[in-house]
């Protein structure tokens, strides 16, 4: 750690300092660890997510954590979903596998980001790694070998020399405007509306099976969690929603429509959400000492994930 407050004698470069303790810097934390470098994960909230937002684990993300020793708690506490069915333009177009036998982990893990940070940062404080919490980024500034970023933390600043600086602070971040690849994502007139609820309908209701709709000029899904919990989105233009969070009998309105079923019924509700989607992608995602990693880099929309 590098303190402007400190005598040069007690001074240590930090190897990586990762900016953002969302699920791209909790992995990063965890590879770095388990190879021996020792880091800094530092991140601007007071605590990690507290809703689902991203659900969907998939094998190949399986894999990586596996050989990180940080999947089977999340084995323990997600549902496995083994088939999605797609409905296009009013007609069923049936069952697809995501069942992949090439893997020891054959099906796609739905957790919820919550889920997920939780059990990452648990996993890092054994291996001795503490988020963070209330540190920002002020400013970077590189020179020769080394980085020197200035973080705050309730109204105090230090300065934290590195090696290298990973910016995984999301699609608003702020570790790439201090560097050559900052851009702007850019608006797409496109909304996601989303709800976590209990979900009663006429179609079956199980952890192994998500459901997909395409309609014109928009996507929905109807995904299962564990809990007896329901995602329901909708992603479509901008001028099919008011911009705000939906209310749960709009919700359940617009699921009734998308799915073509009066049977769809909404209840219990756990989290609202609406956002304005961007997307966008940085001209590099490296400038000397500091690299982008994750949406700090390339936000997109879900359904092109």
């Amino acid at each position: 750690m590098y303190n402007r407050f400190m005598p040069a004698s007690t001074l240590s470069r930090l190897p990586v300092l990762i900016v953002g303790a969302g699920p791209t810097g909790l992995t990063l934390a965890a590879a770095l660890t388990r190879y021996g470098v020792r880091t800094r994960l530092i991140e601007s909230k007071p605590y990690l997510s507290r809703h689902t937002k991203a659900t969907n684990l998939m094998q190949r993300s399986q894999e990586i954590l596996s050989a990180l020793d940080m999947l089977t708690p999340l084995n323990e506490t997600g549902g496995a979903m083994s088939r999605l069915v797609v409905h296009a333009y009013g007609k069923p177009f049936g069952a697809s596998t995501m069942h992949l036998e090439e893997t020891p982990f054959h099906d796609v893990i739905l957790c919820g980001q919550d889920r997920f940070e939780a059990s990452m940062a648990r996993g890092l404080a054994e291996r001795g790694v503490s988020v963070e919490f209330g540190v920002a980024l002020q400013s970077l500034k590189q020179s020769g070998g080394s980085v020197v970023a200035t973080v705050e933390s309730r109204g105090m600043q230090e300065e934290i020399e590195c090696e290298y600086v990973v910016g995984c602070d999301g699609g608003a971040g702020k570790t790439r405007t201090f560097t050559r690849n900052d851009f702007t994502p850019q608006k797409t007139n496109v909304g996601i509306r989303q709800v976590d609820c209990k979900l009663k309908w006429r179609r079956l209701s199980t952890m192994s099976q998500m459901w997909l709709f395409y309609f014109q000029n928009g996507f929905a899904a109807v995904v299962p969690l564990p809990g007896g919990i329901h995602r329901i989105l909708t992603i479509e233009p901008k001028p099919n929603m008011p911009e705000r969070n939906p209310t749960l009998e709009e919700m359940q309105s617009r699921i009734r429509e998308i799915a073509e079923d009066q049977s769809a019924t909404l209840s219990d509700p756990l989290w609202f959400s609406y956002t304005d989607l961007a997307m966008g992608i940085a001209p590099g995602l490296r400038d000397g000492r500091v690299l982008l990693a994750g949406d700090a880099g390339n936000p997109i929309l879900p359904n092109g994930g």
